[in-house]
């Protein structure tokens, strides 16, 4: 078997078996479980394998039915897609074990398989984004995501997740509706699908449909801001991380998140170019939103009562770092973008599992219901610390060095008020994480809390968080790690 033929295995697979599970019959719901992470266990080796085939024969691309890709469906797999295939692989299946028990804890089993069929085609879709190189199947990819993650999210059947999965579908069908718009322009204008097309004639398009170009890139730029969830366009966030279980949570964070940045970094490198988007001033105006995110997303957590609604809040200032990051347009830049985000991801995934397994453990998801609460949950407890202290930037962890990157990166292009946000921010991230933490581990706990039986942890619910804060813990002290990958990665992206 040739090895480009690896990505599109993983695709039939999850695709396959998504098909495959609802037909199961009724009680082999142990059985379904060792699919999924037989599933995830093959799709994890197939992106390692693929990545080992890309640094032997660099960029290449899949053409579907040996049709031109002037009309056909195209994949692209270079470095990047691949990096980032494997960052998603590895996530997916910690995630996925966590899920067993979390999901468990709160729906029917019958609920259960529906769960692991949908989360099959949402990582069907993710790595469909990543690879995808025609604006057509990238935005069929974006809405299957949209739809699957909506549904994640209301798989608990409660009001309060039905109004925040519906808020979401609403709001980013939006977003949606946008993106296809640009699309549409862009069509108009260039008569093609194929991103590598367009890319060959964006100089000349540009110079003679400037007008239908720069309305193409105010549609796109609103509608990525809704999926992604950049400040101001945030605002169905919040709610839809409060409702949805801490696995799917961690999820729409780590995955769906960070799979439209990579979607916006193609859009950027790939479609319409850096000079036109710098000509236009655009860059200036993104460095700006970009700012007020991360100011703003940490003033909001600051306030907040519920955990998830904070983390939530947080993810928008994260989210910012990341935007401004690639804004900056330099080579450190970019990589201090793509360290910030796999730092990020697994960081917060490690914080929405330990916010989970209190849950499962006592039910308690406020701040205040934290007070002493490490005696009797040390693991939760010593996890969500060492992921908040990520958050915060303290030395040590993934968090500083992405900052760190970020800070240098700053500094390069001279705009020392980008780096003081950055600062300011820090000292928000602080002044919401650290009281929790204090409280956790100094206060007593309330005698009437003391008295409620706690349920005892399943190595499934501890296991995964504890491997990804170490991961998250290795790439702090050993960050060259991921630095190098990133370097390449990027590099190979936009230079081809």
């Amino acid at each position: 078997m040739h090895a480009q033929h690896f990505v599109i295995i993983k695709l039939i697979l999850l695709l396959g078996f998504a098909v495959i599970i609802p037909t199961q019959r009724k009680g082999t719901y142990g059985r379904i479980k060792l699919f999924m992470v037989t599933i995830l266990g093959i799709v994890t080796t197939l992106s390692f394998a693929n990545y080992i085939n890309v640094l032997k024969t660099g960029t290449f691309y899949y053409d579907f039915g040996n049709w031109q890709n002037f009309i056909g469906v195209q994949f692209r797999i270079d470095e990047f897609s691949s990096v980032f295939a494997i960052y998603i692989s590895v996530l997916a299946t910690l995630i996925l074990i966590y899920s067993f028990k979390d999901i468990e804890n709160l729906v029917s089993n019958k609920q259960c398989t529906n769960y692991y069929t949908i989360l099959l085609v949402m990582l069907f879709s993710v790595f469909g984004l990543v690879y995808a190189n025609d604006l057509f199947n990238m935005f069929v990819f974006m809405e299957i995501l949209s739809i699957t993650s909506c549904a994640i999210v209301s798989i608990v059947r409660r009001k309060k997740s039905y109004l925040a999965s519906f808020k979401y579908l609403m709001i980013n069908t939006i977003g949606s509706l946008s993106i296809l718009k640009g699309i549409a322009y862009i069509y108009m204008v260039s008569g093609h699908l194929n991103i590598s097309k367009i890319n060959e004639s964006m100089g000349m398009l540009w110079e003679s449909n400037q007008s239908n170009i720069m309305v193409a890139i105010a549609f796109m730029m609103l509608g990525f801001a809704i999926k992604v969830a950049a400040f101001p366009m945030h605002i169905w966030l919040p709610d839809v991380y409060e409702s949805a279980p801490a696995s799917s949570a961690a999820f729409l964070s780590a995955l769906a998140n960070k799979v439209y940045v990579v979607t916006i970094i193609k859009i950027i490198y790939n479609v319409i170019g850096r000079e036109i988007l710098y000509e236009l001033g655009l860059m200036d105006m993104v460095l700006f939103f970009a700012a007020a995110g991360i100011i703003m997303g940490s003033l909001f957590a600051i306030a907040q009562k519920n955990i998830k609604r904070m983390l939530a809040y947080s993810s928008v200032a994260q989210v910012g770092y990341i935007i401004l990051a690639l804004a900056l347009n330099t080579p450190l830049g970019n990589k201090a973008a793509l360290f910030h985000m796999i730092s990020h991801g697994l960081l917060k995934t490690a914080l929405f599992m330990s916010v989970g397994a209190i849950f499962y453990q006592c039910n308690r998801e406020k701040t205040k219901q934290l007070d002493g609460l490490a005696r009797r949950s040390p693991i939760e407890l010593a996890v969500f610390a060492i992921a908040a202290l990520g958050i915060v930037g303290i030395p040590g962890t993934s968090g500083f060095i992405g900052k760190l990157y970020l800070g240098i990166a700053i500094l390069q292009v001279e705009k020392p008020l980008l780096l003081l946000v950055v600062i300011v921010s820090s000292f928000f991230s602080a002044f919401y994480f650290l009281p929790i933490i204090i409280s956790a581990f100094v206060r007593d706990e309330a005698k009437s809390a003391e008295e409620k039986e706690m349920k005892k942890l399943p190595k499934t619910l501890v296991y995964p968080m504890v491997i990804i804060i170490i991961f998250s813990l290795i790439i702090g002290f050993y960050p060259q790690l991921v630095t190098v990958l990133a370097e390449r990665a990027v590099n190979a992206f936009v230079l081809n």
